[in-house]
């Protein structure tokens, strides 16, 4: 207010001040990761997946979904999952600050074609976060040619010649 001896006067300052405020909320953040390819009746297809809460504070319900996607078929977890009508449902009391819960996923492929993993987060609090990890599943194979000379004489070398081709849909592995 103006100076009570001078009400047409300017007002007086008293103080001068600043002050911050930080907001303190957990961070909720998902990886989704697993293999760039995959054979048809591979049962090993294994993905990986990590609820990180960066936050200054707990997460408290958090909830992990991951629908089975079509072409794989589930096989274990770690730790188990819940199967829910098709998804597999990990559920956590809480996640501390700066703390991460891991969990894999192990499928068998089942038909060729592109897969899209798609796996989600949400909390009580509704932070929530979503990944895919894509894979491809194909067919690999193995062909054989052999090519040699019509004739030959006797005593001296025939050369021969081995073709090993790939004519699949991805790589082959462990050709001995």
């Amino acid at each position: 207010p103006p100076d009570p001896t001078s009400p047409s006067g300017v007002g007086i300052v008293l103080a001068n001040g600043e002050t911050t405020v930080e907001w303190v909320a957990p961070a909720i953040s998902l990886t989704h990761t697993g293999p760039a390819t995959a054979a048809v009746g591979q049962e090993n297809v294994t993905y990986n997946l990590a609820v990180t809460n960066s936050g200054k504070i707990e997460a408290h319900a958090v909830t992990v979904t991951n629908p089975i996607p079509p072409g794989l078929q589930y096989q274990r977890s770690n730790p188990p999952a819940v199967v829910n009508g098709g998804n597999l449902v990990w559920v956590f009391d809480k996640l501390p600050p700066g703390q991460s819960y891991t969990m894999q996923t192990v499928f068998k492929a089942l038909t060729v074609g592109t897969v899209n993993n798609v796996a989600r987060v949400v909390t009580a609090e509704r932070i929530s976060d979503e990944k895919s990890a894509i894979t491809i599943v194909g067919q690999p194979a193995l062909k054989v040619g052999l090519s040699a000379p019509a004739t030959g004489t006797v005593d001296v070398p025939v050369d021969y010649q081995i073709t090993l081709s790939n004519p699949g849909t991805i790589a082959t592995e462990k050709i001995l």
